[in-house]
């Protein structure tokens, strides 16, 4: 598929201008920013997709809406969000009647949202030619009926693609703190315990082979960079802010202390800027459902 690089950057700006006027005292600012940076890695992959006009398109873990925008912006396709967080949904909303007043897309394209979650999909078996799922899988204590239930939204012989983290591709120089070594652990116990899985990337193709795609490729979305890893901005920012949201969960689940958690909270929170080399890679697989 070829995209209107202009229209893309028009998007961005859009989108930038509605993370800025973004409540701070509203959930999910930091996820917000960490969805728009995600997307601009993500872009390329997404303009590799054989995604056609007049295809029906469904994105699971939608959030903010992003990937839907960017397709109807470029193409005459059908797209539908759909993510388990309303409050995700409902700033989707408001953005898809901003980009509708503007004119921003293109004739024939429509965009839809729905709270659903993953497992228990509300969409009719057999309905979409292209899914797209990101970054979800890692909170899945059910991976195998996600996996089932995408196999049967999805017409035969349609297009599922499935990107999500592991942790053993993740590292940075200088390593973390042993305060932030400590909370990340934290935070994988809470997910554990909650069925979740950091190291799920490796995982994707076999549960997907499982549910009966067939695997058409695996590859890394990698992004390495030199930076100033700074507690006030960017990433760690991001980082600390979900940090933040997760302190009561992490304490309810005894998985660490409320006075530990915060001295090693405001121990990260106020660490020195430094530079740092990071390297992600993020586990991507196509597979398709067979006719």
């Amino acid at each position: 598929m070829t995209f209107n690089a202009a229209k893309a950057q028009r998007l961005d700006t859009i989108i930038a201008g509605s993370l800025a006027g973004y409540p701070e005292t509203k959930d999910g600012k930091a996820m917000f920013a960490y969805s728009l940076n995600l997307h601009f890695a993500w872009r390329s992959l997404l303009w590799r997709l054989p995604i056609a006009p007049n295809m029906e398109v469904l994105d699971v873990g939608t959030g903010f809406g992003i990937l839907p925008f960017d397709l109807a912006t470029q193409l005459p396709v059908s797209v539908t969000g759909a993510d388990i967080n309303p409050s995700y949904i409902e700033t989707a909303t408001d953005i898809l009647s901003t980009l509708t007043a503007l004119g921003e897309f293109v004739k024939g394209s429509k965009v839809t949202f729905e709270v659903a979650d993953i497992c228990h999909l509300p969409n009719q078996s057999d309905t979409f030619d292209v899914v797209i799922v990101r970054e979800v899988y890692l909170y899945l204590a059910e991976p195998m009926m996600a996996s089932n239930e995408l196999f049967r939204v999805l017409k035969p012989g349609g297009l599922l693609c499935v990107e999500d983290n592991d942790d053993a591709l993740y590292l940075t120089y200088p390593p973390p703190s042993s305060a932030m070594a400590q909370l990340h652990e934290a935070i994988t116990k809470l997910q554990q315990s909650l069925g979740g899985d950091r190291e799920v990337g490796r995982k994707l193709s076999t549960y997907l082979d499982t549910a009966g795609f067939h695997i058409e490729g695996v590859e890394l979305m990698s992004e390495t960079l030199h930076r100033l890893a700074d507690p006030s901005e960017g990433e760690k920012s991001f980082v600390l802010a979900e940090l933040r949201h997760a302190r009561e969960k992490v304490i309810t689940a005894g998985v660490m202390d409320a006075q530990t958690f915060d001295a090693l909270f405001d121990e990260v929170a106020n660490e020195r800027p430094h530079p740092e080399f990071r390297t992600n890679g993020r586990v991507v697989v196509l597979a398709r459902k067979p006719t």
